[in-house]
């Protein structure tokens, strides 16, 4: 299950966004997590919007598709960034033996 959110305010309406549920969740606890996404997301922090949620089956396939080209983007940006480091510090171990011996 999967809980469709998005805000509405003065300008407008947010993009719709979709949450994924624990399997076991109580629909008491969907505006629950509506609101903490929309406290999260952008313009969040400020007042006079309005969130909406529904449940829905799942998300449209665009929107996954999306969000698993987005999930693997960032992580090969973090595993660039760690390749990164750790040449860093085994430059770093090899300058340091080539001086102590």
């Amino acid at each position: 299950m999967w809980l469709k959110v998005y805000k509405t305010f003065r300008g407008g309406k947010s993009e719709d966004d979709y949450i994924k549920l624990p399997d076991d969740e109580k629909e008491q606890f969907y505006q629950d997590y509506a609101i903490s996404w929309a406290e999260k997301t952008r313009g969040g922090e400020n007042y006079g919007w309005i969130v909406h949620w529904e449940p829905v089956e799942y998300p449209p396939i665009e929107w996954l598709e999306a969000e698993l080209r987005y999930s693997i983007h960032s992580l090969q940006s973090i595993v660039m960034a760690r390749n990164k480091k750790i040449l860093s510090l085994l430059e770093d171990i090899r300058c340091l033996k080539n001086t102590t011996q």
